[in-house]
């Protein structure tokens, strides 16, 4: 199922009108209209206050369902691994701070890259 089905589907199920939906999310009716009708992709905040409104994985917004096999965290488990030799983290789980910048920056990157991937395949 698209993004925009799941949208509009998630707004009946909880029986809320578009300008309600849109005051949730914090943006205007309009985007919300345009949503549903695939004329815009949402913004990653449009889609992380979703995520966090309806109790949904990011994943489930943007990949199209709820990951239920979490093969998914072996690269994360990896690249702690490789963070944790290489010293960025110590022994007692603390980041330090270029380690902290570079998760953040990575997973930030990665996010908009996912979204992006993930949108331009509907068109």
């Amino acid at each position: 199922m698209d993004f925009k089905t799941k949208f509009k589907k998630f707004r009946n199920e909880k029986k809320l009108t578009q300008k309600e939906l849109a005051d949730k999310l914090f943006v205007s009716r309009t985007t919300v209209t345009e949503i549903e009708s695939g004329k815009i992709k949402p913004a990653l905040k449009i889609v992380t206050k979703l995520s966090e409104l309806s109790g949904l994985s990011l994943a489930y917004w943007v990949e199209g369902s709820v990951e239920k096999d979490f093969n998914i965290y072996k690269p994360l488990d990896e690249l702690l691994k490789t963070l944790i030799l290489s010293d960025f983290i110590k022994a007692d789980g603390k980041l330090n701070e270029v380690c902290s910048k570079l998760i953040l920056v990575t997973l930030e990157n990665n996010i908009i890259k996912k979204i992006y991937e993930d949108v331009k395949g509907e068109i």
